[in-house]
């Protein structure tokens, strides 16, 4: 069970208001695209969070602060599954990277979209908003987790990085500054404060775009290998599918819930399920080798092509199973696992509705 610590103070929420409600009036999003990243960095913790803003169409009005490497890493893998692959974007490699984000947020919002504890506690804090998607809403996503409200550190690190960013904002329209593209270059403006005598003076960096800090998968024991290569190598396409299912898990009400991690594999000529495991809280990505180790035992061969569609899966596999290097591929859209994984997503939401 994951609940919410140190909710916000009275003061930290008027302070967090006051920020959103300058960042709506000055409309970044007519400025800044969604590919600019803009990193501020967090006075009490050293944490990066990299900043962008969304609404250049007038639809999605939004400022998410992604929190360290891991952060952006996961929005620069949503972005790419977002891009159409044969004419629509992939589901599965989306919903995988959507839900891998760890992110702060404040999304504004017209009145009727609001949930009722953002107009409840807009109420308290004597707030009122006129206008289109003029509401400030906040949240906090962690990866597989169902997205929640704001602690006191979100709130205080997004009002600062607010803040930020229009100060950045204001020297943009100046034509005052230039910051280099993250995604191609590597490297991101930073605001960078530093203490003089109890007062806080921000700078800029210019400082190489964080890299996540990856867990690794426990390897597979001597007689594991061994047994796996025993097996005889068969010409076969074989698809393995990783994404996070939209199904939320509750064990009661009150606990956060939690979105179903999976892996599958597939015959990518017929789309027929051979194997699959549903991961449980923190055995991911520690099981994994284990667990394809167990798939590919189960269908008594080694596949000839062994494509899949997570990059990271596919370093896993690379460097804990040599023995499929020659086979192991990572594609962009596989649709006989597209097709299986959205019947299996059905399935298991009406098993959890």
């Amino acid at each position: 069970m994951d609940t919410q610590q140190n909710v916000p103070s009275y003061e930290e929420y008027q302070a967090l208001y006051d920020a959103a409600g300058d960042l709506r009036a000055a409309e970044p999003w007519k400025v800044i695209y969604s590919g600019d990243v803009i990193g501020v960095r967090d006075p009490e913790t050293g944490i990066i969070g990299y900043c962008c803003v969304t609404g250049l169409l007038d639809e999605y009005l939004a400022m998410h602060v992604y929190l360290g490497g891991s952060g952006i890493e996961a929005y620069k893998a949503f972005v790419d599954a977002s891009d159409a692959y044969d004419g629509e974007p992939s589901p599965m490699d989306t919903m995988l990277a959507g839900r891998s984000i760890t992110d702060i947020e404040v999304e504004f919002c017209n009145a009727l979209e609001l949930r009722p504890q953002d107009k409840a506690r807009a109420r308290d804090l004597g707030r009122s908003f006129v206008g289109r998607k003029a509401w400030p809403a906040f949240m906090r996503n962690d990866p597989c987790r169902e997205p929640r409200d704001l602690d006191g550190w979100d709130a205080r690190f997004l009002t600062v990085a607010i803040r930020q960013l229009l100060q950045v904002l204001g020297r943009i329209n100046r034509d005052e500054i230039d910051f280099p593209d993250a995604f191609t270059q590597h490297q991101v403006l930073v605001r960078v404060p530093e203490d003089r005598g109890g007062t806080l003076v921000w700078h800029d960096a210019i400082e190489p775009l964080e890299k996540a800090v990856k867990s690794e998968s426990l390897p597979l024991s001597e007689s594991e290998l061994s047994s796996l290569e025993r097996l005889p190598v068969r010409e076969f396409r074989l698809e393995l599918a990783h994404t996070i299912l939209p199904a939320l898990v509750k064990a009661t009400d009150s606990d956060r819930g939690m979105f179903i991690r999976i892996i599958l594999a597939v015959d990518g000529r017929s789309g027929k399920v051979l194997g699959f495991h549903t991961f449980d809280e923190g055995e991911f990505p520690r099981n994994l080798l284990t667990q394809v180790a167990a798939m590919l035992k189960s269908t008594g061969f080694i596949p000839s092509q062994l494509l899949v569609n997570d990059p990271w899966v596919f370093s896993a596999i690379a460097d804990g199973l040599p023995l499929l290097k020659s086979s192991l591929a990572v594609v962009k859209g596989m649709p006989a696992s597209e097709d299986a994984v959205s019947a299996f997503a059905e399935v298991v939401s009406a098993g959890h509705s």
